[in-house]
């Protein structure tokens, strides 16, 4: 916060990757105390993103997951981000001042897609960090 005027100065986004990231950018989007960020969520699992009931929420791989997820396959993770779907999620995060991406490494689509994602993020020259 600036403060003089009590706003926030930038815009600080946080994404949830895979089934964990998505989980905890859930429980964030939930709380009163995360008005000010721009919360979303990407996943190649469906059910994954229903489930998590954010408004930003960006399927990934679907093309070719079909939405069940990467199996655990750190190839297809990364496949899902560099493909088609960068395009909704680099919009997304695109002018933010911080980026912050929330992810467990379980070895499939957090896993795979986080090296894509701080490409993306440095391209687009937004500071990063990964949780």
């Amino acid at each position: 916060m600036d403060g003089t005027t009590g706003t926030h100065a930038g815009k600080v986004t946080v994404l949830g990757i895979g089934k964990a990231g998505v989980k905890i950018a859930a429980i964030l989007h939930s709380t009163p105390e995360s008005a000010w960020l721009k919360i979303g969520a990407a996943d190649t699992d469906s059910a994954s993103l229903d489930d998590a009931k954010i408004p930003d929420s960006f399927p990934v791989g679907f093309e070719w997951t079909h939405g069940i997820g990467t199996g655990g396959d750190v190839i297809r993770g990364e496949r899902a981000f560099a493909h088609p779907s960068k395009h909704k999620v680099e919009e997304f995060f695109s002018g933010s001042s911080l980026l912050i991406v929330v992810c467990g490494f379980g070895g499939g689509t957090a896993t795979g897609g986080s090296p894509v994602l701080a490409r993306h993020a440095k391209k687009l020259k937004v500071p990063t960090l990964f949780i």
